[in-house]
């Protein structure tokens, strides 16, 4: 509460808050321009108020901080109110000084009550945002609050942390759709009327996403799983709250997965070809030729090819190119051929390349059981004959 002008005269912090709660009351206000006196310069000073002034700069004097400054006040505040009502009613008046009577019915209460009771308010207000701040920034859930125009109305330090930001000020107020979650994970526009965080502010039901990205402040994306929650006041839409946490090391341990399972497919389908009756040896390897692209970790731009003696076995699309991967086949320990598995398309650098380690284990562990089944083949034919 600050001082003000009203009319040309100037008004005090006491002014504020009777005029913040509509406060009316006859005796508080003639207690008013008593406190507005001592506080500020007027046209018509009240008499009374060099007396409260005084008394204002000698409890200064001897508090030890602002509360018990007030503290020490309030016999002070509860006195003058008591005197104004006197004062009013015609029952008293200064010996001493000139004074100016109202003639209005007393009100129940007392400044100083009042007072008191809005620091109480305050400090549980104060309390309550420290409670739940520290409630916020306990979690590693990261969670921020939107208004209903997007704008963020408070962030977590998990919040900051992930979207890396090291001040709430850096979010608060801003639109967070442009400014975290503006474009989608291949960097095209994310139009603000297509975002399902933002349509919770205009639907009132919550949305869930479980691979979403979001943007960090250095311009780079996190993948993220995300919930949004509509915040109710008295059954009104006033805002959402959004959670999310950041999924990498699950979606790596999801790949990790679906690539241990291309691999067991691969174990398993050249299994199946071995046991066909009547297959022969070129038939199987052009059969696992065709197969193999599907158990890398890109099968759209893989290519294979089965190289044995001077005859080859290729999938469809094979050709050579800068991005390969090989392994020997050998039979009865000579190196008489190879299994080659190349990408059409650059992709990024990994253990070997553009490929996984796991991926040299499975081309060397193909070779070579291609190794021993074509020398069981060769072993039958020689029984056979």
């Amino acid at each position: 509460m600050n001082h003000y002008e009203d009319e040309g005269e100037r008004r005090c912090s006491f002014d504020a808050i009777i005029r913040a709660y509509g406060l009316n009351d006859p005796a508080l206000l003639d207690m008013a321009e008593i406190v507005r006196t001592a506080d500020t310069t007027l046209r018509n000073p009240r008499p009374e108020g060099a007396g409260l002034e005084s008394l204002a700069l000698g409890f200064h004097e001897i508090a030890k901080d602002d509360f018990d400054n007030v503290r020490l006040q309030f016999p002070v505040y509860d006195a003058l109110f008591a005197y104004c009502e006197l004062k009013i009613e015609n029952q008293v008046r200064l010996e001493h000084a000139v004074k100016n009577d109202h003639g209005e019915p007393p009100y129940p209460s007392t400044v100083a009550a009042q007072i008191r009771e809005r620091i109480r308010a305050d400090e549980k207000l104060k309390e309550s945002e420290e409670m739940f701040r520290l409630i916020l920034d306990s979690t590693a859930e990261a969670i921020y609050g939107l208004d209903m125009k997007g704008q963020c109305t408070f962030c977590n330090n998990s919040c900051l942390r992930l979207l890396g930001y090291e001040r709430p000020e850096e979010l608060l107020g801003k639109n967070m759709h442009w400014q975290i979650h503006a474009k989608h994970s291949d960097g095209t526009p994310y139009p603000i009327d297509d975002c399902r965080i933002y349509q919770v502010l205009s639907r009132g039901v919550g949305m869930h996403d479980e691979e979403d990205v979001l943007w960090r402040s250095d311009g780079s994306s996190i993948p993220v799983e995300w919930r949004s929650y509509p915040q109710l006041r008295d059954g009104v839409l006033v805002g959402a709250v959004v959670t999310f946490l950041e999924i990498t090391e699950r979606k790596k341990m999801e790949h990790q997965v679906q690539e241990r399972r291309k691999e067991l497919q691969a174990f398993y389908r050249l299994s199946e070809i071995t046991q066909k009756k009547g297959i022969t040896i070129e038939a199987l390897y052009q059969e696992v030729a065709d197969f193999l692209p599907a158990s890398w970790q890109y099968p759209e731009v893989t290519c294979a090819r089965i190289g044995i003696g001077s005859k080859e076995f290729r999938s469809k699309n094979f050709e050579k190119s800068a991005w390969m991967q090989s392994s020997p086949i050998k039979v009865f320990d000579t190196i008489v051929g190879s299994v080659d598995i190349a990408y059409l398309e650059k992709r990024e650098e990994l253990d070997e390349g553009p490929f996984m380690k796991e991926e040299r284990l499975l081309i060397d562990a193909i070779a070579e059981l291609i190794g021993h089944i074509t020398e069981r083949k060769l072993v039958e034919e020689s029984i056979k004959k």
